[in-house]
């Protein structure tokens, strides 16, 4: 009896240690609840296209070289066409000194925990109109990519406001920003 109860605690254990690597070995690190996390972004570069006129293509960077506090950013203006539409795109780095690390393939393959937010205020509230163009996995928007349509009025100056929301606290609905954000950048407009 006593054989019989070793012999079943070492099939027990031989059976658990199998069922855990053979887990372990079909898990993929690289997608799903334990993915690792992305760096901390740190630039962020707005490039929009005139839908009309390639030509007409506007490109605006944030900077911030030791992160929140300490010296000010530099953060470029988007100077947009009156009544145009522009196709756009929302790029990610970590950068230090020399090096940097492209961030935008890690937010597109955890974009079921992300999305940007566009805010127009000021002067261009009511003008600059942003509509995410990319979906994650349950068709909620991303807004990597995305168009803006400039309405027709006089020049005027605002703020473009950039928020990348990290839904991991929090179930991500396509419209409520996270209470959690790995970026929010205000971008000055100008609309001539």
């Amino acid at each position: 009896m006593k054989h019989l109860r070793n012999g079943t605690l070492a099939t027990a254990l031989a059976a658990t240690l199998v069922a855990t690597l053979l887990a372990a070995c079909s898990d993929d690190p690289s997608t799903g609840p334990d993915a690792p996390e992305h760096e901390e972004p740190n630039k962020v570069v707005v490039k929009l296209t005139n839908t009309a006129n390639a030509s007409d293509t506007v490109t605006a960077t944030f900077f911030d070289a030791d992160g929140d506090g300490g010296d000010t950013p530099t953060i470029d203006t988007l100077r947009l066409t009156n009544n145009a539409s522009y196709s756009g795109t929302v790029r990610l780095y970590h950068q230090h000194g020399s090096s940097s690390e492209e961030l935008t393939a890690d937010v597109e393959r955890l974009k079921d925990e992300h999305q940007f937010f566009y805010s127009a205020k000021d002067g261009i509230a009511g003008r600059l109109f942003i509509t995410p163009t990319d979906k994650d996995s349950k068709n909620l928007p991303v807004g990597l990519r995305f168009t803006a349509v400039v309405g027709n009025g006089a020049p005027t100056t605002g703020t473009l406001n950039v928020v990348l929301g990290h839904f991991d606290e929090v179930v991500k609905d396509g419209i409520a920003r996270s209470p959690e954000s790995d970026v929010s950048v205000d971008f000055p407009v100008v609309v001539k």
